[in-house]
């Protein structure tokens, strides 16, 4: 006795054409690169802004200054 069969099998050839296909794969491919495209770039300003970051962390210690402090009044002078 053979098995019963619950449904059938459709090729995608008889679903779509081959001119659908390839202009779904240029839509999907189109898409990609898009989505390529702009990880880039997020990357780029993730990248910028650790590095922003980081050196505004270590501005206090590479900037200090000698400085001279001056009397407020001519009166300190004497």
């Amino acid at each position: 006795m053979a098995a019963p069969r619950k449904g059938t099998a459709t090729p995608l050839g008889a679903v779509f054409s081959p001119e659908e296909t390839k202009r779904a794969v240029a839509r999907v491919s189109e898409s990609i690169a898009g989505r390529r495209a702009e990880l880039g770039r997020l990357q780029g300003f993730v990248a910028d802004n650790a590095a922003l970051v980081s050196h505004v962390n270590r501005l206090p210690d590479e900037l200090s200054h000698e400085i001279m402090v001056l009397p407020f009044s001519l009166s300190s002078l004497n």
